[in-house]
């Protein structure tokens, strides 16, 4: 079953009595099966926040739809199911860790038992259990992001829904929040998020999609997103001092242990290598192809889509 499906989704923003209409979302499909992680990416204005307060019902789409488990994104049924965590969040600061937990369980109708029992399992979940009972106004940002976090799963979920989640976090609290986002799947939950930390991002996720001014560029896995940009011939039995007549063919040059690796852009350049390795007296050892990042694919994606906005503009 697919956790998330989105077909036609069109949504378009402006002044009641204005003729100029912003376009968010434009003509969007795709669908997340359950039991991901799955990585909804964009530049600013790309339509990513928008398209998710669609699903959560909070903005109503002017042509398209979108359903949850095969259910109304309005279905009172479906929302019991999902967690939320908006982007720069707000809390009351007056409040304890515990409390603001246990409060956002008397939202979802929790008794007060089952609430205060589970505001603990999340908090420790979260490593915060020592902070549980300390005001949220002395929290730091990575303990506001996990409470946040905590919020989001205090009705036990099983989609989670999270825009930006390790938006302006260190690098350790990234790390504790990534880790938070594993552990979610590995309990069959099926998380949701936006962000613009692309490294994180490709460690984590099944799969993602790419979109620009409201329209679904690429979806898929990992490994339809990352394009090949050359391969790379690892080689032994090469004297150091040869490498130097490698340089002509060769982008760059590696050590890896007791081999070399000598990257090169196509097939062209894999033969010219692998008739130098030969005059060395080396042998081919292994030949990989490179992949791009994510953040090379994903800023590849958008410039050829901004080129095609202003050829098809003239």
């Amino acid at each position: 079953m697919d956790a998330i499906r989105i077909e036609g989704l069109v949504k378009k923003f402006g002044w009641f009595f204005s003729r100029r209409k912003i376009l968010a979302v434009n003509n969007l499909s795709l669908s997340v099966e359950e039991n991901q992680i799955f990585g909804f990416l964009g530049p600013n204005g790309a339509g990513k926040t928008t398209t998710i307060k669609i699903l959560l019902g909070l903005v109503i789409p002017d042509a398209g739809g979108a359903s949850i488990f095969n259910a109304d994104v309005n279905d009172k049924a479906v929302k019991g199911r999902i967690g939320f965590l908006p982007d720069n969040p707000s809390f009351y600061n007056h409040l304890s860790g515990r409390e603001f937990i246990a409060f956002c369980g008397k939202l979802m109708h929790i008794d007060r038992m089952n609430r205060y029992r589970r505001a603990d399992e999340l908090l420790a979940k979260m490593g915060l259990a020592e902070a549980g009972d300390d005001k949220i106004e002395g929290y730091s940002r990575g303990m506001m992001q996990r409470l946040g976090i905590a919020q989001a799963l205090i009705n036990n979920p099983d989609l989670i829904i999270l825009d930006e989640p390790v938006s302006g976090l260190d690098p350790l609290g990234r790390r504790e929040v990534k880790q938070i986002l594993i552990d979610l799947r590995s309990e069959g939950k099926t998380v949701f998020f936006s962000s613009h930390i692309l490294a994180d991002v490709q460690e984590m996720c099944d799969e993602v999609s790419i979109m620009n001014h409201g329209r679904l560029l690429q979806k898929g896995p990992m490994s339809t997103i990352l394009g090949a940009k050359g391969t790379r011939v690892y080689a032994t039995g090469i004297s150091p001092d040869s490498l130097d007549k490698a340089d002509s063919i060769a982008r760059n040059i590696v050590k890896d242990g007791s081999r070399w690796g000598f990257d090169v852009a196509d097939a062209k350049g894999k033969d010219a290598i692998k008739a130098f390795i030969q005059q060395q007296g080396g042998q081919v050892d292994e030949i990989t192809t490179q992949r791009e990042t994510l953040e090379e694919a994903f800023l590849r994606k958008i410039e050829e889509d901004e080129k095609s906005r202003k050829e098809d503009s003239k």
